[in-house]
């Protein structure tokens, strides 16, 4: 029993640490997209489609490739998709056109997706009663590798160039795949279907499964704001107030701090406490933003406020998105694969809106007006989440 234990520890560092390492190719780009604009002499209002393109595919991958894992060997699934990911991440470093560029930063979204497949594998593996605080460990891993991504992506590539980050990032995959093929279990999942019916059958489930619907559409707004600012604050600290990449990392790494909530919110849900942490997990996605949009002259104070701002938010997104996995993980181990590629997809199509957004309103109407519009979207989740919890107690009584 106690071997089983250890073995079930192990496992869940190796898939938070695999969720870390390839969810972090969706943002390096982010914080260096100056350095990347530069490179290829291109204005950065055009430059920022690459967090969009990329967050593309990776919404694209979870819903037409993630719920493959309820059909497929599921080692051998997650393995050739790694193993992709590393082929778009090598090709990244030495191209040097922008078309080429985008097509590869889509193929690293679209393989990135065997996050999304990671966790579902991982979860199955732990009794029920733990389940809560093995998400959380797993979701811990994710959310730090897209966090800690930014600083990384910003030191390398003041220090040794932009292309090296890409570089690294491929050789640490492609000894992630090595463990993997010696460490993971096999696992034949019992469902039986084609790949058409597959499909079809998610469409049958988010018509079915409203509590997938609530939560999927609180998240995409909450992702939303998430990718709105991590896209905006790098360039409002580089072109507004003349920091450099390796301030711009130590700003980033600050953010990792809400990374560390996620291991915490599993327990939270264990313990019957997801109204309550909801609620405030909202509350602060859309008060960070209307406090980050309070103008500030003094760059040093700038500085040190958006990084709060970054931390307040970081910690509910990461709250919020652990207690609504937990939930959907819980609806059912034979549709666990299909419900997360639904809520993943809903929730990064939000950030991939929000990337789009934040540049765009960045680059037209100025720092205050973008953030007062995450605000605003963050509080449309907190208010839509209100509704539905006043909907329930009506119906209760």
């Amino acid at each position: 029993m106690e071997n089983m234990s250890l073995r079930l520890k192990w496992l869940n560092f190796l898939f938070a640490l695999a969720c870390g390492v390839v969810v972090a190719n969706l943002w390096y780009a982010v914080p260096i997209l100056s350095d990347i604009a530069h490179f290829l002499s291109i204005p950065i209002k055009d430059i920022a489609i690459i967090a969009t393109i990329t967050q593309i595919g990776y919404t694209l991958g979870m819903f037409f490739l993630v719920p493959l894992l309820d059909i497929c060997e599921n080692k051998k699934l997650i393995i050739s998709m790694i193993f992709l990911n590393v082929l778009a991440i090598f090709s990244i470093a030495f191209l040097h056109d922008l078309a080429w560029l985008l097509t590869m930063f889509f193929f690293v979204g679209l393989s990135s997706s065997s996050v999304q497949m990671i966790l579902p594998y991982g979860a199955s593996m732990t009794p029920i009663q733990n389940r809560g605080a093995s998400i959380g460990t797993i979701v811990g891993g994710l959310l730090l590798g897209i966090m800690i991504a930014r600083p990384i992506s910003s030191f390398l590539s003041e220090t040794i160039g932009w292309h090296s980050v890409f570089i690294i990032s491929g050789v640490l995959e492609t000894i992630l795949l090595v463990i993997f093929l010696v460490a993971l279990p096999s696992k034949i999942p019992a469902h039986r279907s084609n790949y058409f019916d597959l499909i079809i059958s998610m469409v049958v489930l988010f018509k079915n499964t409203k509590i997938l619907r609530q939560r999927g559409f609180y998240h995409s707004l909450a992702f939303m704001v998430f990718s709105l600012f991590w896209i905006v604050a790098p360039l409002i600290l580089i072109r507004e107030y003349g920091f450099n990449n390796h301030q711009v990392a130590l700003f980033a790494l600050i953010g990792v701090a809400g990374a560390l909530v996620a291991p915490i919110a599993g327990k939270i849900g264990d313990r019957g406490k997801t109204r309550l942490a909801t609620n405030i997990a909202l509350l602060c996605v859309g008060g960070s933003m209307v406090l980050a949009a309070l103008p500030i002259e003094n760059r040093y104070l700038a500085f040190v406020w958006l990084a709060f701002c970054g931390v307040i938010l970081d910690f509910g997104v990461s709250l919020n998105l652990v207690l609504s996995q937990q939930i959907l993980y819980g609806l059912g181990e034979q549709i666990r694969a299909r419900l997360n590629a639904l809520f993943m997809t809903m929730f990064f199509l939000g950030g991939a809106i929000g990337s789009y957004l934040g540049g765009l309103f960045y680059a037209y109407f100025g720092i205050s007006t973008v953030f007062l519009l995450g605000g605003a979207i963050g509080f449309v989740a907190f208010f839509a989440y209100r509704f539905d919890l006043r909907k329930i107690a009506n119906k209760m009584c």
